[in-house]
């Protein structure tokens, strides 16, 4: 059945359920793939990067097995979440303005080598408990009260730094995200939580206010997937930029 993200994140926290993720059966990726088809000429599928799951390949793989002779595109996104949603947000716009598909698909398959998710965890249990990251490990940094930042890309999840203590967390990303613009491929940007709003519109209002850039910025939750693993209070970014944190 269908739940919330709110209802998920109050299942991963309250009721302390363990999450796990899959993939949708290639029956489903069928019903969605045919009523689109009889619905437009042309599809472009923009996907969670294959280094996080087997969603593309397995779309893939009904897209030749059933539609071999329908005009469907399949992008690998390099990313996920609010990166990959900023390509669709990407290939929208240039579909409105009536750009040609080649140029579109081009422009995404250009974006996504830069496409990158930042996401400062709050806690390291959700990832100790989805087999993530190892018991010493979660023990080492509760102790040393670290928030590990997770980087999210072409080059598939790593560590990309820790903060000690959430006050300084909080600043670090706050002059992240001005950080982030200057290396922006278009000019938008997201910022993504978890169960907490206020961080990201704190961090969304900071960047607004200093900056003298002309960059949309976002705010969005950030859905199932990563939620499961990344627990609550996880605040970051998405972006299409070549700037990192280091």
């Amino acid at each position: 059945y269908d739940i919330s993200n709110d209802e998920l994140y109050k299942q991963i926290v309250e009721k302390k359920k363990v999450i796990s993720t899959s993939i949708p059966s290639p029956k489903d990726f069928h019903e969605v793939f045919e009523k689109v088809a009889n619905e437009a000429e042309t599809i472009i599928g923009i996907f969670l990067s294959p280094k996080f799951s087997g969603l593309y390949q397995a779309a893939q793989m009904v897209v030749n097995n059933y539609f071999p002779d329908k005009d469907i595109i399949l992008i690998d996104s390099k990313s996920c979440s609010l990166a990959q949603a900023l390509l669709v947000i990407e290939a929208a716009k240039m579909a409105q303005a009536g750009k040609p598909k080649s140029e579109i698909v081009d422009r995404l398959n250009y974006l996504a080598q830069y496409a990158r998710a930042f996401a400062m965890v709050d806690t390291l249990e959700y990832l100790h408990r989805g087999g993530r990251i190892k018991f010493y490990k979660k023990i080492i940094g509760d102790l040393l009260r670290a928030k590990p930042i997770i980087r999210l890309d072409i080059d598939g999840a790593n560590l990309d730094g820790h903060i000690k203590g959430r006050e300084n967390g909080m600043i670090h990303m706050k002059v992240f995200g001005l950080r982030l613009q200057e290396g922006l491929k278009n000019q938008r940007m997201f910022v993504a939580y978890t169960t907490n709003k206020a961080l990201a519109e704190e961090i969304a209002q900071f960047i607004i206010d200093n900056s003298d850039k002309k960059v949309e910025v976002l705010i969005g939750q950030l859905g199932p997937v990563v939620g499961a693993h990344g627990g609550p209070d996880v605040v970051g970014f998405g972006s299409v930029s070549y700037t990192h944190l280091r």
